[in-house]
């Protein structure tokens, strides 16, 4: 403004067009940063064609014509090499994940050769739709479809604004209008709720297998792809007999809750800051050596009286692209445990994480191959 401003014309036109322009970057920052890239290709295209048609017309000089027009396409020629710059990293990561995926894949062709799991995969898929269906019609009469963890109904709200709720709660109620907002509320929740989930999984895994440490030592070796080595077969425990005996049970692999760093990370890349939907703080997992054994666990889980499914999501499902998972598959589920107990401590409303997985595909997690999923994982911001 005061460039065009010293040289003693009647910019207001111009001096208008160029503040439009120069208040859409900020105002997209302090709304919604993930739209900064297209914010950039529209500050561009604006300076480029309107603000250039708009000095052009007040009557500036060739060369100020000229100086709008190209600052905008530079600014055009950074969201292209941008967009490509991530590209060839979405690229990366698929190269580098590659070679895990290729494995799973040839596992997944085992498994669906034999005729008996074809069939037992089918009612698995079956009882998965069945129970997605109940949970869409209930989630839409509640006003909630999104899973997420949300604060219970206020039946008094307090004058003060706290991060906990901002008032007294009705115990086994959620709010879809009071999400969490809170990372210190979930991990203080976590603590309690972590205990809980342990027990229930104890409960349904009366034919899983738990994941174990021989001797204590680390469960796998760190190996590279391609080494003519492989990991050492896991060792896998079957429930009922860790019952009976406590060094089985002293020597189970159990889940542990979320680190605080990913925590923090994953809001932010993949959820936009939203910590009520990190929805996998506290999680456990059960491995099973059959699709029938899996499928029966999975009735016991959604036909528990104090388990409240939020969402179930079926990676076992042939037609389930495991690009997403770099190969791996599971059936997740997201839970709330609400017992007595759970709403005495205030943690009915936790959300939880449960896997139910094969045998053939737990067998396969190693140090090394996590690590490369984690290197995928951040290659492609999430």
């Amino acid at each position: 403004i005061g460039y065009f401003h010293s040289n003693q014309m009647d910019t207001s036109a111009v001096w208008f067009s160029e503040s439009i322009g120069n208040m859409i970057i900020p105002v997209v920052l302090l709304m919604n940063e993930a739209l900064l890239i297209p914010a950039l290709l529209l500050f561009g295209i604006y300076q480029t064609v309107v603000m250039t048609f708009v000095i052009k017309l007040v009557g500036f000089s060739y060369s100020d014509v000229m100086f709008t027009a190209v600052s905008g396409l530079i600014m055009i020629v950074i969201v292209v090499l941008f967009k490509l710059a991530r590209h060839n990293m979405l690229h990366k990561s698929r190269r580098m994940i590659s070679p895990d995926k290729r494995v799973y894949d040839e596992v997944w062709s085992c498994v669906v050769a034999a005729d008996e799991t074809v069939g037992a995969l089918a009612k698995l898929q079956e009882l998965v739709l069945e129970k997605q269906v109940e949970l869409r019609e209930r989630d839409s009469t509640r006003g909630n479809t999104v899973c997420r963890h949300l604060n219970r109904r206020l039946v008094f709200e307090s004058a003060g604004n706290t991060a906990f709720g901002g008032g007294i709660g009705e115990a086994g109620t959620t709010d879809p209008k009071r999400p969490v907002s809170s990372l210190d509320q979930l991990y203080a929740q976590a603590v309690s709720v972590d205990i809980v989930l342990l027990r229930k999984v104890q409960e349904w895994a009366k034919e899983g297998l738990f994941p174990a440490n021989p001797d204590g030592k680390t469960l796998h070796r760190v190996l590279s792809v391609g080494s003519q080595d492989a990991p050492p077969t896991p060792h896998f425990i079957k429930w009922e007999h860790a019952q009976r005996d406590e060094s089985l049970r002293n020597s189970i692999k159990w889940g542990r809750i979320k680190r605080p760093e990913r925590a923090v990370e994953k809001a932010v890349r993949t959820y936009k800051n939203d910590v009520s939907r990190l929805v996998d703080l506290v999680r456990q997992s059960i491995v099973f050596d059959s699709v029938e054994k899996l499928t029966d666990a999975l009735k016991g889980v959604t036909g528990d009286p104090q388990v409240v499914v939020e969402r179930i999501k079926n990676r076992l499902d042939p037609t389930y692209d495991t690009w997403a998972s770099a190969g791996y598959r599971d059936v997740v589920l997201n839970l709330r445990v609400v017992t007595e107990e759970t709403q005495k401590l205030g943690v009915e409303t936790h959300v939880c994480e449960l896997q139910l997985m094969l045998k053939e595909f737990a067998e396969l997690k190693h140090e090394d191959g996590h690590a490369r999923y984690v290197r995928f994982r951040n290659l492609r911001g999430e």
